[in-house]
């Protein structure tokens, strides 16, 4: 009892920090030691700020439920992911998302579309907390099969009330004929469909639900744009777009590009486009441009160029892992256009795509700055690849961390510029620290210079965060 009665003395502030690194499973166990620490553990944000529902087990249910109890009207997000049919889902799990809706700050909701009329009542209720949904109906096996929003009749989408909501995301959802009051201020907008959707025309009516939109990402198969001219509406809403993604087959993308002013849009990322759609993203972009290869999610990297004074205008390329290999057919041709590799200013690697990628990249005999960024820190010290990619005129030769830092051995860097370059070459480490002799470093390269700022894709400098 002293034992505890010391712990008790102890400020509320303390304890509040050190649950901090708990999760529920531990709170839960903390819960157990007092009476006092059951309170602070069952009040804490980790146990009840982020509920995800994913689960038939009637005991996981009842925990979900104390949670949820537990934040007392503060805001929260919610995760209904659940695309199985079961009798729970609309007994005891959408009940769980009806509790959540006004307190939730994001709701990402994905269901079998039977249960559409449950979630859609769920729904039908103010959310003044609410700042993005994401929703997601499954069609048994055609899980790509359009579905109605809403579909109710009678029903209003949070009874119009959403005023913080500024992210939706759609995925494979057709919108209803007229306009959703609580969708009018948002500014992020995914619309997402299967690769095999067809359209005759360009979905105007999109915008009549979205029209402040400023981030919007389309994904879908084929649009034919047989309704242009487009309204004059249409085209000043994309003037206004800060950040396009675009996931459409290649002869979609160029009608895109034909039919839209896409040019001015900061920033864009289009997905496995052909020639055409590769040049008609970087046209309003001016030599000397900078390059960068990075890894992305999984099964996916970018390639990204800008032009030398332009950090205003991006463009990125995802590429799919599974193109890549030798002999393909579908890789970017910016990796086969030896006259654009001329024109660069700098070239930005992630070490993890090197070794796919080196058979497959241009000539580089003029480039001057290289920029390898080590994204893979699973050992104590980061080996640099082995394959060379000659540079001949290289005048700076830049390691960094894609994380906050990484070891790199002296030996092996000198091994690496040897491969690259036979100049005496600047070189850069950021947040790149060396184990063993510095003094080899400066026999081998002109200049070092070490820093906890990196390069990022316009090729400048960016301080540490």
């Amino acid at each position: 009892m002293r034992l505890v009665s010391g712990i008790q003395r102890l400020p509320p502030e303390l304890f509040c920090r050190s649950f901090s690194y708990l999760d529920v499973a531990n709170l839960i166990d903390a819960a157990h030691v007092c009476s006092r620490w059951r309170v602070m553990a069952f009040d804490h944000p980790n146990y009840w700020a982020h509920i995800v529902v994913d689960t038939e087990s009637h005991l996981a249910l009842d925990l979900l439920s104390h949670r949820l109890t537990q934040g007392r009207g503060r805001r929260l997000s919610f995760v209904l992911s659940y695309t199985d049919r079961h009798e729970l889902v609309p007994k005891r799990m959408i009940p769980l998302l009806q509790r959540a809706v006004p307190y939730a700050r994001y709701l990402v909701i994905k269901v079998e579309s039977l249960y559409r009329l449950h979630v859609e009542q769920a729904l039908s209720q103010a959310a003044p907390n609410l700042e993005r949904i994401e929703l997601r109906y499954y069609a048994g096996t055609h899980p790509d099969l359009p579905l109605t929003l809403p579909l109710g009749k009678g029903n209003t989408l949070f009874l119009g009330e959403a005023a913080r909501l500024r992210s939706v995301r759609l995925h494979s959802i057709i919108l209803p004929t007229n306009p959703i009051a609580a969708f009018l201020d948002v500014e992020e907008v995914y619309w997402d469909h299967a690769d095999t959707t067809y359209q005759e025309e360009f979905p105007c009516y999109l915008f009549d639900f979205f029209p402040k939109v400023k981030l919007l990402r389309m994904i879908g198969g084929t649009c034919w744009f047989t309704n242009v001219p487009l309204p004059q509406r249409i085209l000043d809403i994309f003037k206004g777009l800060k950040w396009l993604d675009l996931q459409f087959m290649p002869d979609t993308i160029t009608s895109f590009f034909h039919h839209l002013p896409l040019h001015g849009i900061p920033e864009m990322i289009i997905s496995c486009p052909d020639e055409d759609g590769i040049y008609n993203a970087l046209e309003p972009l001016r030599s000397p441009f900078h390059l960068s290869i990075t890894q992305n999610v999984p099964k996916e990297f970018h390639i990204t160029v800008t032009g030398d004074g332009q950090p205003g205008l991006i463009r990125h390329f995802a590429e799919a892992h599974r193109y890549y290999y030798r002999g393909s057919e579908f890789t970017n041709l910016l990796l086969q256009n030896d006259e654009f590799a001329a024109q660069l200013a700098s070239f930005r690697i992630h070490t993890s795509r090197w070794t796919m990628l080196n058979p497959l990249l241009p000539s580089f005999s003029v480039l001057p700055k290289l920029i390898v960024e080590l994204d893979d820190d699973t050992h104590k010290v980061a080996t640099l690849p082995s394959e060379p990619v000659p540079c001949q005129e290289l005048v700076t030769l830049v390691l960094q961390a894609a994380g906050d830092f990484i070891y790199l051995d002296a030996a092996d860097v000198i091994s690496f510029a040897d491969r690259v370059t036979t100049r005496r070459i600047a070189l850069e480490l950021r947040r790149a620290l060396i184990v063993g002799s510095r003094s080899l470093l400066d026999l081998r390269f002109e200049s070092v210079l070490y820093s906890e700022e990196y390069y990022e894709a316009d090729g400048q400098s960016r301080a540490a965060t």
